[in-house]
């Protein structure tokens, strides 16, 4: 596999000025630049053999956007274009991880494009219901178990009195058992569903 080095500053100038040079900052990043120049250049043919491709995926590459160190003359064999190793795998991982934020992007869309049409079969065969209606059966049911709760007190103070007239010794024992019923029966009460 033969290499030609950029040697020297007038060189290094020359390459600067070189069609494409922008393509290698872009893929690669300025800092990274010096420690590139001082990478082989390539053909495409050596290119193509190094990533195992073809010479015209390394063309149609460059039609993409692939950097390119030095244009060539086209149809001149003694003048072929050149590239950089680095600048190459650079522009081919940044290709790679746009191409996987498109797909994943694509995913979170079809996903939620799936879970909508699953949401609208479910409220068409009324298995889902909105928030609005769920809120305002919510509310009259707190409405509902709020003064079922308050009625209570009202409840249990004759059936207190009555206990306790009966069961003088034992006051404590028989009103905490009598409490303790009615809060069942009203619980009972309040998990059966109301009658419209």
């Amino acid at each position: 596999m033969g290499a030609n080095w950029v040697l020297g500053t007038a060189s290094l100038l020359r390459a600067c000025e070189a069609p494409g040079i922008s393509n290698l900052y872009e893929a690669r990043g300025a800092h990274d630049y010096e420690a590139m120049m001082r990478q082989p250049n390539l053909t495409g043919e050596e290119l193509a053999d190094l990533l195992i491709v073809t010479p015209s995926t390394i063309r149609s590459w460059v039609r993409r956007g692939c950097p390119v160190f030095r244009r060539g003359e086209r149809g001149n064999k003694n003048r072929p274009s050149l590239y950089r190793e680095a600048a190459v795998r650079g522009w081919l991982e940044k290709r790679e991880s746009e191409r996987r934020d498109v797909d994943q992007a694509r995913a979170r869309r079809e996903r939620a494009h799936a879970i909508l049409a699953e949401q609208t079969v479910a409220i068409r065969a009324h298995d889902l219901f909105r928030r609005d209606q769920i809120e305002k059966a919510w509310a009259a049911e707190c409405v509902r178990i709020r003064t079922r709760l308050r009625r209570i007190p009202g409840e249990l103070s004759g059936e207190l009195m009555h206990v306790i007239k009966k069961h003088p010794d034992e006051r404590v024992s028989v009103v905490e058992r009598t409490v303790n019923e009615h809060v069942y029966r009203v619980l009972e009460e309040l998990a059966r569903p109301e009658k419209k």
